[in-house]
């Protein structure tokens, strides 16, 4: 009760509207982390590291003891500030007046310094004669040398020394050229440095405990904090292993945006590659398993009757001269398709492995097509096919003429084989959006859907009976023509449209 009345006024807190500022934050870190393991990681170590820090603080109350000595101190950094004061303030002086300077303008320029009771400035000439004093000085000459080795002395010092032992106090001293009522002058600053006592830590007696706890604290708040990524991790390399042992069809569990999950991703995307390529491998052994069914059923009944024939005439098992013609006629007509399907299944061959290169011209298509229903006219006539045209004109393509004039007469060879006599031939060209739509359509028989679908593959027939009377093409014909379309950057397909056959072709238009 009392941990759910915490709860309620916890989260009232949170939701309150001085904490949106708050709530944004941590949405916006929580994005980030979902999508970069990298700045994830930098998070969650933050975090750990500010509990351990807390841990440290903590432990250090209740085992912590600091230990402390004196320590002795000289600070030297006076003569350099009442240098720099000087400097400062002799720049501002004489920046919009003649460089030399006076005692009077002395005076006024030290009543701008920050002068200490102790200290002295004298300006002297190079012989060593005081030309300017203030502050306790007594002598009428000094030393020149001496006073600037020991200010270039003290330059070099540390401006903070620190030692367990004790220290006098010495006088500073600064110098730097000046020019003085019109002559080259030094002036030299003395003051007295700083020393003073302090005290430092020598140590914390707890500190190791201390120390040991907040990385116990550490370690244990980024295990929590990374358990779900690790275990994430763990189903990751589980689903490698499955995978590897080859379950293909095996998925890991795609979670957040971020770098890990990326893997997954590409795990599952390889696994379904290798599946689909193993699976296409599988599907063209059993394509090359049938093409060797069907070449040698379609081969052995036409060379059956070759060989019969011919047999029958090397044998002189005929009535007359006639009768061995006959024969004769009958075995050359059967090579005749023996050819036919060798030469149709050469062509499927090539074209299947794109070994064809196309020698495109840029056409009519509507004219192309126009000419070779006009040479087909007197076959149409012959079948009752009555042939209706609607072609647009002007509708230029990039094609193989070759190979195009194949496609169509495939496309017309098929209407005078399977259409219902007599009927209408409606060949349409019309251009959609980018392309051209051509269109053969005749009455058939009924054609379910399913074998629609399987008009282009391989020696595929309607009639699944491969010695029916209308079935005299090699069966490659359309798969031969979707093979021609492919490599021209179209599609072909089929449909049945009540009591049509619709075959439909689209190729790219020039504009």
């Amino acid at each position: 009760m009392i941990n759910k009345s915490k709860y309620r006024v916890g989260n009232r807190l949170w939701n309150r509207r001085f904490m949106a500022p708050v709530r944004l934050m941590v949405k916006i870190t929580k994005r980030r982390m979902d999508k970069n393991i990298r700045f994830a990681i930098m998070v969650v170590f933050a975090i750990c590291f500010f509990i351990g820090m807390v841990a440290y603080l903590i432990s250090n109350i209740f085992f912590g003891s600091n230990d402390y000595r004196v320590v002795n101190i000289k600070d030297r950094t006076s003569i350099y500030s009442l240098l720099e004061d000087f400097n400062t303030a002799y720049r501002d002086y004489t920046k919009d007046k003649n460089v030399s300077i006076n005692k009077s303008d002395m005076d006024k320029l030290i009543m701008n310094l920050n002068i200490l009771n102790n200290d002295k400035v004298i300006v002297a000439d190079f012989n060593g004669k005081v030309l300017y004093k203030y502050g306790s000085v007594t002598d009428s000459t000094i030393d020149i040398n001496k006073n600037i080795t020991n200010a270039i002395d003290i330059s070099r010092k540390e401006k903070v020394t620190t030692t367990y032992m004790a220290l006098s106090e010495e006088e500073l001293v600064a110098y730097r050229n000046i020019t003085f009522e019109s002559s080259p002058a030094l002036i030299f600053l003395y003051t007295k440095d700083d020393v003073r006592q302090s005290s430092e830590s020598t140590g914390n007696k707890g500190g190791f405990a201390s120390l040991v706890i907040a990385i116990i604290a550490f370690i244990v708040s980024f295990s929590n904090l990374t358990r779900d990524k690790m275990k994430y991790v763990n189903n990751i390399s589980i689903g490698v292993g499955k995978i590897a042992s080859g379950d293909l069809e095996y998925r890991i569990e795609e979670v957040g945006e971020d770098e890990i999950s990326k893997i997954a991703r590409n795990i599952n995307s390889m696994a379904k590659q290798i599946n689909n390529r193993m699976e296409k491998e599988r599907r063209a052994e059993k394509t090359k398993n049938d093409l060797i069914t069907n070449v040698s059923h379609d081969l052995r009944t036409p060379l059956t009757s070759v060989m019969g024939y011919i047999g029958l005439v090397k044998e002189g098992k005929y009535e007359n001269e006639e009768q061995m013609k006959e024969y004769l006629d009958i075995a050359f007509k059967k090579s005749e398709k023996i050819k036919v399907l060798m030469e149709d299944l050469f062509d499927y061959t090539k074209l299947s492995n794109a070994a064809v290169k196309l020698e495109k011209t840029e056409v009519d298509i509507g004219e192309f097509l126009s000419q070779l229903i006009e040479e087909y006219s007197p076959v149409f006539f012959e079948n009752e096919l009555n042939v209706i045209k609607n072609i647009e004109g002007n509708l230029r393509c990039n094609i193989d003429t070759n190979k195009m004039l194949r496609v169509f007469e495939n496309m017309i060879s098929n209407a005078i084989k399977y259409a219902t006599k007599p009927c209408d031939f409606e060949i349409s060209v019309a251009k959609l959006e980018e392309k051209v739509r051509i269109s053969f359509a005749n009455r058939c028989e009924h054609i379910p859907k399913e074998k629609i679908d399987k008009l282009f593959d391989r020696f595929y027939r309607i009639d699944e009976s491969r010695n029916s009377s209308k079935a005299t093409g090699s069966g490659l014909g359309l798969a031969i023509s979707k093979n021609i379309i492919s490599l021209h950057g179209g599609n072909i397909w089929a449909d049945y449209v009540e009591d049509k056959i619709i075959f439909i072709i689209e190729i790219n238009c020039i504009s």
